[in-house]
């Protein structure tokens, strides 16, 4: 009984229950750059603020110029991810790009 009520509790109105919507890598992608986003900007505050602090401001530039290039690498996912939810012609099994591995939630495996 259980798992009929949650198989009903994922029905939406693109009526998929037992499947992902592509639009679910779409949402998660943009949950995920805004938190990059949020990362760089306080690695951002650290390095603006790292001598008061008796920090290494570069190394905190370094890594807010890592988490530019993450985001950078979302967007190419997000965008993908976009195009494949409002395709009619793209297939919606696999990952979302193929050079790009997308998270480990779409069933895709990471490359290097």
């Amino acid at each position: 009984m259980a798992r009929v009520g949650e198989h009903l509790g994922r029905l939406k109105i693109n009526d998929r229950i037992a499947t992902r919507s592509p639009m679910t890598t779409v949402l998660e992608m943009e949950l995920m750059r805004s938190a990059v986003l949020g990362k760089r900007g306080a690695w951002q505050v650290l390095a603006d603020n790292a001598q008061e602090l008796g920090l290494d401001a570069e190394r905190f530039r370094d890594l807010a110029e890592q988490a530019m290039d993450q985001h950078e690498q979302l967007d190419e996912i997000h965008a993908s991810a976009r195009r494949r939810a409002f395709s009619r012609d793209e297939p919606l099994t696999g990952c979302p790009l193929r050079e790009r591995a997308a998270p480990r939630s779409t069933g895709c495996t990471v490359e290097a």
